[in-house]
């Protein structure tokens, strides 16, 4: 009865215990299940056999040994079996069941991400029995997933690795942070580049400015001295053509370093083409025949001067290269073209454009022509059928075009040649206008009075006294603001007008153009620089009370059309 009784009482306490452990399990399983840190847990004992196993074939480094056998670290992922997983490690890799993640490493580690499994691996081979590190790895939808994991092996597992307890702490979104600010960092060390590039760019188109201010003012200077007559004057021409070809560079390291802005002016097309024929006939063409048929009395149109010129040589040297070694002839044309709207259509730029007449530039060549495929490809940047250096893309014309409200209509046939024609809209502003703007001023016209030049180049100031001398001005110059201001001050009944620099050392323009001003509210100021005249107001916003505007680098005639409009009061 006793002996009963006692059985009894053991049994009931062994189902106590039974009951705690139970009731211990579940609520270890409601804490792992439910834990906000992604758990799973691993059976590594075939990894670790395997692992025993490359040892005992004499492997002494096992980093050396994975790096140079990947696929072994790959066939060891395929022996890692995970036994069972919490619902935030399902949420972590993007799985909708248990058993899409029991499949082993493979399905998150992959076999891009072997770098982060090897870091482990390499943990086990050293006999470490807990790891923890930064890896790499990604959910079962292909994202990309940073995470810091944590294993252990508990206690009397140490021998067979069969069980291991992996805990992961997602860090995506701060890495991703820190990514975004490293890019930032970059885009910022980038910018600054670029703004140290523009600034280098514009101190430098600003000193050669000043240079071919000088050249231009002392050539013309020399010109006038010895005649059309003289034996030297044809060679300064070519120093003025040269230097108006360096303008026109230094104008578009402005423009790159965005100090300016293409300069829109009435042009007559047949005039400039004239102006650049020297030039052009200068250009090495191979064995072509360059021939010129310009039209006069053409319609004027509003162009940027720079690009023109810029355009025409790298027209020219494409028909160049189409006809080759042979010889062949290249016509420079301009004239006049109906456009209608089938015809816009059917060309380059000309989709949106409206019916009517255009004046255009054509260069026509005899060389072997293009079939459709070159043609459809034509405008495609840097493309070329040859790989001749130095030769502009004619995706550049045709930006161009598209800047001056204009388009470009190719005709080619193979064997017959290429015929490229520049189409510009006609100036909708009355041609009496246009020919006003452009007035031609009248030969000896001599001024009065005293011009102050304040300038801080010296050799600007010079060539300026000899050029305003030659118009029957006096001339004084100051080096700044402050003795611009001064000499103002005490001559102002005798100066008729400023001419004034933009960018100077010391007091600023603005601050010198204020102080003039309130010493005589009337002052004639001409604010002078090689940006642009949008861009100046931007760094002088006083520039509307600004008398005139003149674009260095400059020669006799636009600055003795400035002064004549203003100091004879026509527009």
């Amino acid at each position: 009865m006793n002996k009963a009784k006692g059985n009894e009482t053991h049994n009931g306490v062994c189902r106590g215990q039974l009951e705690t452990v139970r009731q211990s399990e579940e609520h270890f399983r409601h804490l792992f299940d439910d834990s906000p840190m992604a758990l799973w847990e691993e059976d590594l004992s075939l990894l670790k056999k395997r692992i025993d196993k490359i040892r005992a074939g004499g492997v002494a480094s096992f980093k050396d040994y994975f790096a140079q056998h990947p696929e072994v670290v790959t066939g060891c992922m395929s022996t890692v079996t995970i036994t069972t997983v919490n619902r935030t490690a399902l949420n972590l890799f993007k799985a909708d069941r248990k058993e899409f993640l029991r499949y082993g490493l493979a399905a998150i580690y992959g076999e891009k991400n072997q770098e982060a499994f090897s870091k482990e691996l390499l943990a086990l081979s050293e006999g470490k029995s807990e790891f923890e590190g930064e890896v790499l790895t990604h959910a079962l939808t292909g994202e990309i997933k940073h995470i810091i994991v944590r294993w252990v092996v508990p206690p009397t597992y140490e021998d067979t690795f069969s069980k291991v307890l992996v805990g992961a702490f997602d860090i995506t979104e701060r890495r991703l942070q820190e990514d975004d600010k490293k890019q930032s960092e970059l885009q910022a060390l980038q910018v600054e580049k670029l703004e140290s590039l523009s600034k280098l760019s514009s101190k430098l188109a600003h000193d050669f400015n000043n240079v071919l201010m000088a050249i231009f003012g002392y050539s013309e200077i020399l010109m006038g001295t010895l005649g059309k007559e003289s034996k030297e004057y044809p060679l300064i021409e070519q120093v003025l053509i040269a230097a108006r070809r360096a303008a026109d560079m230094t104008q578009q390291l402005m423009i790159m370093a965005g100090k300016s802005k293409p300069n829109m002016a009435f042009l007559d097309t047949t005039q400039i083409i004239e102006e650049m024929q020297p030039v052009l006939k200068g250009r090495s063409l191979i064995k072509s025949i360059l021939t010129f048929d310009l039209k006069s009395d053409l319609p004027w149109i509003e162009a940027d001067p720079i690009q023109i010129r810029q355009m025409l040589p790298i027209l020219l040297d494409n028909a160049a290269e189409a006809i080759g070694d042979k010889v062949g002839i290249i016509t420079v044309r301009t004239g006049t073209f109906e456009c209608q709207t089938s015809c816009l259509r059917s060309i380059h730029g000309g989709e949106n454009l409206a019916p009517g007449t255009y004046v255009y530039v054509e260069v026509a060549d005899t060389g072997a022509g293009m079939d459709k495929p070159t043609l459809s490809q034509l405008f495609v940047p840097f493309f070329t059928t040859k790989a001749r250096k130095g030769v502009l893309d004619l995706s550049t014309v045709l930006g161009i075009m598209k800047g001056h409200g204009g388009a470009v209509s190719v005709i080619s046939e193979v064997g017959t040649g290429t015929s490229f024609k520049l189409l510009f809209p006609i100036s909708k502003r009355a041609v009496a206008d246009a020919k006003k703007e452009k007035m031609i001023i009248r030969e000896g016209w001599k001024g009065t009075g005293t011009i102050l030049v304040v300038d801080d180049e010296p050799m600007i100031r010079d060539v300026l006294k000899y050029m305003l001398q030659d118009l029957g001005f006096d001339v004084l110059a100051a080096s700044d603001g402050n003795s611009g201001i001064e000499t103002y001050r005490k001559n102002s009944k005798d100066i008729v007008a400023v001419l004034l620099d933009l960018i100077m050392p010391g007091i600023s323009s603005a601050d010198t153009f204020k102080e003039i001003r309130r010493i005589n509210k009337d002052a004639c100021i001409i604010l002078s620089s090689g940006a642009s005249e949008d861009l100046a107001k931007a760094q002088f916003p006083l520039i509307e009370g600004i008398s005139g505007f003149i674009r260095k680098p400059y020669q006799r005639q636009e600055l003795t059309d400035t002064l004549y409009k203003l100091l004879t009061k026509q527009m």
